[in-house]
């Protein structure tokens, strides 16, 4: 937390506004996910990651012919 030495009024309804969204979420939603929640669900989260899964698509693993990708670039990094 940073203190300061002049509080705004903004600033203080934002920082009111947000404990009142951290009891909301603590109270009512975050039961439900925890009990909603199963390591199963967590791995296809996680397998699912848009930033995980675009690497996945394009590896070489999942496509073969990404090994010609990989070459041709090697070829022009040569030249």
């Amino acid at each position: 937390d940073i203190r300061f030495a002049r509080q705004d009024p903004a600033f203080e309804r934002v920082r009111d506004l947000s404990e009142r969204n951290e009891a909301f979420y603590r109270t009512f939603v975050s039961p439900w996910v925890r009990a909603l929640t199963t390591p199963w669900s967590a791995a296809m989260l996680e397998t699912l990651h848009p930033m995980r899964t675009s690497r996945y698509l394009l590896s070489e693993g999942f496509m073969p012919w990404m090994r010609d990708v990989r070459w041709l670039a090697e070829q022009v990094a040569a030249a």
